[in-house]
């Protein structure tokens, strides 16, 4: 999907959003919450995806979707046991989403 079809889609008007979408990418510009949230449902991720520079929760981000609510409490019942330092950020991550 070109970047002009991803701005069509998340609702840019046809003739700003190659360019638009382009300033998002290079940093020039960041959209608006509302703005990310249809670009992030027109891409299929979630919007806290365009927001983090943390590779692993990342990831995580992209699975999160694909869990069962069960899979989800497990996770973070399997967060929660870990010690502290390892947990503190990804235990505040989860407590936001359940």
């Amino acid at each position: 999907m070109s970047q002009k079809d991803v701005g069509i889609q998340a609702g840019l008007d046809p003739h700003v959003a190659s360019p638009r979408i382009n300033q998002y990418k290079r940093g020039t510009h960041e959209p608006k919450l509302e703005t990310a949230e249809r670009l992030a449902q027109a891409l299929g991720i979630p919007a806290a995806f365009l927001y983090t520079n943390d590779d692993l929760l990342a990831k995580l981000l992209l699975r999160w979707g694909s869990l069962t609510k069960q899979q989800k409490r497990d996770l973070v019942k399997l967060i929660e046991a870990a010690p502290e330092k390892y947990s503190g950020w990804l235990h505040a991550l989860c407590l936001r989403t359940t």
